[in-house]
């Protein structure tokens, strides 16, 4: 039995997609037939395919193709992931198989090859530039656009469509013009402009919307269809302009005295929105008229910030007087460390009045500079002395004197004050006094510190420089002259104006030679007079004396040593002896003062007695009546030196 070899064909052979466009998917079923009679003696159809090329195969023929029978198992592509022209092959190998008809064993019986085209086009590929559009910093209301292109971005090759946009604007873009007609591959067009809505300060931002089309008229035939759309971010910030306040105070007064800075800041505020979008404040004080000074400047005052110091208006006060004049506030907007906008803008100025009164300082003139109250005596009333205050200012405006005493060192006091003030050209000699007390000795040296200001309606008062009267005096102790007992026989007492040396009672017959030593002194500390000592010793005949000589300038705590006095009881008889020294003192000092002290007694005493069968002992014990007597004599005497030092 004679069998036919199977036969195969593929159709639809060749296949040609034609015009696509990129990354399209486009398939073809390939079917392929056993063209072979089908009478039952032809063998059945093997097929194996490949591709090659740009061409794409996928599925396959399951198993025999019968004679007369066909498969559509194979689905051929085309690679469309580049564009142009694209081509490629499917190679399909046949067998003849006997199995099922002849049993015979496969054998090859032929092949074909399909050829797969086809044209692939590009999309059109929109781009709108600049993208973003940032105005930056921009200042309110100003006029600004931008020029945006759109570009058909695809290859220029012959295998890209060409380009449809249409656009539209949100938020604060504003969008003019428009694209017509198709952009052809590598063209673009630049008929859309761009603008920002600066009507309000602050972060302004809106789009520009582009819809792009890819379109096949004149290229790949093709409908247009969407291809992209873009999204222009329109942004910028927008600036105010700084706002310059009315400056204070308004007007400037300022009062001062003669040679004193008199200056008065002013203060003005940046009253823009303190929001992040102001501008700052520039600012130069100048164009001083008639009696006015101007000087300062700033910079960049920010938005709701005062500046207090730097603008700087005063008064000439080189002559005192009333005074006035002007000066010009120049101001203008500053973008520095704001918007960053390089030319300021300038504002209106504003003009400042300055005036006020100018005083010359008071200007003391105190006499004497020295009080002097001389020598005196403690307990003494002393007269006060008094100060003559003139005020020698001058000027059209001048101030008065006002005050008093400040400090005063003791033991002087000052008294009084300058009460209204002296004016200028007067004086007075009659408030102020200073006075010293005299409840303690002392040489004192001091000083009153006059505390005087210079007074006026319009300032503060000033205070002058301390006015110092140097102070002194001497507050004497009246001279205290005094015996005293150093050494040897008998018993010294008594004091003030009466004393007793009393060598007591001796023994008639023991020989005794009795002797003491005394001291006379100026007993009062210094300061105090110095006092001459007359001794009048007339009343003197049994006792032996030696340096009772009259002593001169004795000054205070100073003492005469070595005053002998002496007695040789052998050269007496039985008896009380008794006899006085008479001292004389006069107290004197510098002050040309001298006057008589009370005279001072100094009694000698001794009582010479029987021993009354006893052993001749020596007695030196005063006898207790003449003690008694004494004692007496003393108080008396010491109660009339009293009143004579008090009416002294």
């Amino acid at each position: 039995t004679v069998f036919r070899l199977a036969e195969g064909l593929a159709t639809p052979d060749p296949i040609d997609f034609g015009n696509v466009r990129l990354d399209d998917l486009i398939t073809q079923a390939l079917t392929v037939a056993n063209a072979a009679a089908n009478d039952g003696f032809s063998e059945g159809l093997g097929v194996s395919a490949s591709d090659t090329g740009d061409a794409t195969l996928s599925g396959a023929v399951a198993g025999l193709i019968a004679a007369g029978d066909s498969d559509d198992g194979l689905s051929v592509g085309l690679d469309t992931s580049a564009a142009g022209n694209r081509a490629g092959t499917v190679e399909l190998t046949f067998t003849s198989d006997g199995e099922g008809t002849s049993g015979l064993a496969a054998i090859e019986s032929g092949a074909q090859s399909v050829e797969v085209t086809g044209t692939v086009f590009r999309l059109a590929d929109g781009l709108a530039t600049p993208d973003p559009i940032d105005f930056g910093n921009v200042r309110l209301d100003d006029l600004i656009s931008q020029a945006l292109t759109v570009a058909n971005a695809a290859a220029n090759d012959g295998f890209s469509e060409s380009l449809g946009v249409a656009a539209t604007e949100t938020g604060d873009a504003t969008l003019s013009g428009a694209v017509a007609g198709l952009i052809a591959a590598g063209a673009e067009d630049s008929s859309l402009s761009v603008a920002l809505d600066t009507s309000a300060a602050g972060n302004r931002a809106g789009t520009v919307e582009l819809t792009f089309t890819s379109d096949g008229e004149g290229t790949s035939g093709l409908a247009a269809i969407e291809s992209g759309a873009q999204s222009v971010d329109v942004m910028g910030t927008v600036f105010r302009l700084a706002a310059a306040g009315a400056h204070s105070p308004e007007p400037v007064v300022i009062h001062a005295r003669v040679g004193d800075t008199a200056e008065q800041a002013l203060s003005i505020t940046n009253t823009a929105t303190a929001d992040g979008f102001s501008e700052s404040l520039n600012a130069i004080l100048g164009s001083a008229t008639d009696d006015a000074t101007a000087a300062g400047s700033f910079d960049l005052l920010g938005a709701g910030e005062t500046d207090a110091s730097s603008l700087v208006v005063g008064i000439d006060t080189t002559a005192s007087g009333v005074k006035s004049g002007t000066a010009i506030i120049s101001l203008e907007s500053d973008g520095t460390g704001t918007s960053g906008i390089a030319d300021n803008v300038a504002l209106p100025g504003q003009t400042v009045n300055v005036g006020g009164n100018v005083w010359a300082a008071a200007v003391a003139d105190v006499q004497p500079l020295l009080l002097d109250f001389g020598i005196v005596h403690v307990g003494d009333v002393v007269a006060a002395q008094t100060l003559a205050v003139s005020n020698i200012a001058v000027g059209e405006l001048t101030d008065v004197l006002q005050g008093g005493f400040g400090s005063v060192d003791g033991p002087f006091s000052g008294a009084g004050n300058l009460g209204a003030g002296v004016a200028a050209g007067d004086t007075d000699d009659t408030s102020l006094s200073v006075s010293l007390s005299t409840g303690s000795a002392g040489i004192f040296d001091g000083a009153a510190n006059l505390d005087l200001v210079s007074h006026n309606p319009d300032l503060d008062d000033l205070s002058l420089d301390a006015t110092m009267i140097a102070l002194s005096g001497q507050v004497n102790n009246f001279a205290n002259p005094v015996f005293d007992f150093l050494s040897g026989d008998g018993i010294f007492s008594g004091g003030g104006d009466s004393y007793l040396l009393d060598f007591g009672d001796i023994v008639l017959g023991s020989g005794t030679m009795l002797d003491s030593n005394l001291a006379v002194g100026n007993d009062v500390p210094d300061p105090a007079d110095s006092v001459d000592l007359f001794f009048d010793l007339s009343g003197i005949s049994l006792f032996l004396l030696s340096g009772f000589d009259d002593i001169f300038n004795l000054s205070a705590s100073s003492f005469i040593n070595d005053l002998f006095v002496e007695f040789d009881s052998s050269a007496v008889g039985l008896g009380l002896f008794s006899e006085n020294i008479l001292l004389s003192p006069v107290g004197f000092n510098d002050s040309g003062y001298r006057e008589d002290l009370s005279p001072i007694t100094l009694a000698l005493q001794v009582n010479i007695i029987d021993d009354g069968g006893e052993p001749p002992v020596p007695v030196r014990e005063p006898h207790v009546l003449a003690l008694m007597a004494l004692g007496l004599l003393l108080m008396l005497a010491a109660a009339v030196r009293r009143k004579k030092r008090s009416s002294g």
